[in-house]
């Protein structure tokens, strides 16, 4: 999901707005999604770009260091693009609306297909918004921080939050006044999540393309070499390349990749499984 939705975004942008790539030649803007909603019978996927796994990530386009100073944290979290919305008919993409709170509060409707896109001004006050205020206090990227009201306090500073109901309302809004409804799908598919789960359950059995414990039978706690100097087991190094692969497929969260794994083992995952997963889903020897 999140390279499909990068790869929309570059198909409609300017490529020169993010500098990392994938391999496909994406820029990387990593995001979660937060749920779906249904807008005069399309499936609207609504998703997040995340601060976390972005800013202090060195493989993502919107990288700013490995422990960015508050100052940087507060600029990013009002100027980076926060929501989107994919406008979907059944699981095929018909449009992308992307929202940002900066330079101004605007919606950007791109239309997949022409790399067309129409903005629109909607009457919303503040200066970032409801998920980012709530990815600032849950990750306590400052100690002081705190919600109140329509109020966010962040490092001695007030801001003003945009609802994330006021934001879904405009969304709505629009894909009713541009009667999204009666525009031609674009071809996309984009998976459910039970789809993606059910993949990698499947080529996580023996002999699947993510089976990469069977081969190392036997040989599970043998030193490897992964970069210079660095070792990590043949177990490790296993469990990193399918977190990391759970998170290529479009696995939400590692919360989701964890229990996916759980699930294909018929256990709980114990502390070394969920550290290295969590690594390899997160690329952390990747940065």
């Amino acid at each position: 999901m999140k390279n499909l939705l990068v790869a929309l975004i570059v198909l409609c942008s300017s490529a020169s707005l993010f500098a990392q790539t994938d391999d496909n030649n994406n820029p990387i803007f990593n995001s979660v999604i937060l749920g779906t909603d249904t807008v005069d019978g399309l499936t609207v996927m609504y998703n997040y770009y995340t601060l976390k796994n972005n800013i202090e990530n060195k493989n993502s386009s919107v990288y700013i260091d490995d422990k960015p100073s508050l100052a940087e944290t507060i600029d990013a979290a009002q100027t980076l693009p926060s929501d989107f919305f994919v406008i979907m008919r059944g699981q095929e993409v018909v449009s992308l609306l992307l929202f940002t709170a900066s330079p101004k509060i605007e919606f950007m409707l791109m239309d997949i297909k022409t790399g067309a896109s129409k903005n629109f001004s909607p009457a919303l006050q503040g200066t970032l918004t409801q998920n980012r205020a709530n990815e600032l206090l849950t990750e306590k990227y400052a100690a002081n921080t705190k919600i109140k009201g329509d109020k966010l306090t962040f490092n001695n500073a007030q801001f003003k939050i945009i609802t994330t109901a006021d934001i879904k309302k405009e969304a709505a809004a629009i894909i009713k006044n541009e009667k999204l409804k009666d525009a031609t799908s674009t071809g996309i598919q984009v998976l459910s999540q039970m789809q993606i789960k059910e993949n990698i359950i499947k080529e996580s059995a023996k002999g699947g393309k993510l089976d990469f414990f069977t081969p190392i039978i036997g040989i599970e706690n043998n030193g490897v070499q992964i970069k210079p100097g660095i070792f990590e087991t043949n177990m490790g190094v296993a469990l990193y390349k399918w977190g990391r692969a759970a998170f290529d497929a479009g696995v939400n969260t590692v919360d989701d990749a964890l229990a996916i794994y759980a699930e294909t083992k018929g256990r709980p995952v114990s502390k070394k499984e969920t550290l290295y997963i969590k690594m390899g889903f997160e690329k952390t020897l990747e940065k």
